[in-house]
Order: structure tokens, then sequence, then C-alpha cells
């Protein structure tokens, strides 16, 4: 029970901290490593493993990830920015405009487009 129980917390110190420092790991990586150590060293068997997994719930973010790859890629994300960043003028107005917009896209598809929407309004 120690090495399942020092895979999680560590698993876990890298979802905190979004990244492995010194590896290119993110929090997906991190997730997929520490499933397959969790199995590897016998914390979940490899049946146990398999039933925890809801395919449906890939199947739909998998396909969520498709659509928002190809919003991203048609310019829909920087049309967005562009919109509210036309339209409002004054700081505090702007936070709420990005807040608001943001929470529509996620509202509509996922938290997926609001990442990508974030990364476009924090690079201009």
């Amino acid at each position: 029970m120690l090495i399942p129980g020092l895979i999680l917390v560590g698993t876990y110190a890298v979802l905190a901290l979004g990244r492995l420092p010194g590896l290119r790991l993110d929090r997906t990586g991190a997730a997929v490593v520490g499933a397959i150590l969790m199995v590897a060293f016998g914390g979940l068997s490899f049946d146990a493993a398999v039933q925890a997994v809801n395919f449906r719930t890939l199947v739909l973010l998998f396909g969520m990830m498709v659509l928002v790859a190809h919003l991203q890629l048609s310019g829909f994300f920087s049309r967005v920015a562009r919109f509210v960043a036309l339209r409002v003028h004054h700081p505090v107005a702007l936070i709420f405009a990005v807040s608001a917009s943001a929470g529509v896209l996620s509202a509509l598809s996922s938290t997926i487009p609001y990442a990508s929407c974030s990364r476009r309004w924090s690079s201009k």
C-alpha cells in the first residue's frame, strides 16, 4: 500500500503544479503515467482499471476536442477575442466581457474553449 500511495501523492503533486519540473510532462501525461504505474505496481488490477474507464465520456471529450480544434483552426476564437476587444474600452468592463464570453463558450461546449480564448487574449 505504500507504493500506490506514493504514486497517488506524486501524481496529484504534478497535477497541482501543472507540469513535472525538468521533464516535458503535463497534467494529462501525469495522469496517464500515474495510471500505468498503479497497474504496474499492483495498486490496481488491469481488469479494474479497464472497468474504471467510462468510454462514453472519452468519446464525448474526444469529440469536443476535435470540434474545438476545428474552431481554433478556423479562427473562431480569434474573432471572438477581437470582437470583445474592439467593443470594450474600459479595463473593468473588459474583465466582465471576457468572463461573460468565456462563460458562454464554456457553457456551449466545454472548458477547452475557455483555455483557448484565454491564450488568445493574454497574447495580445
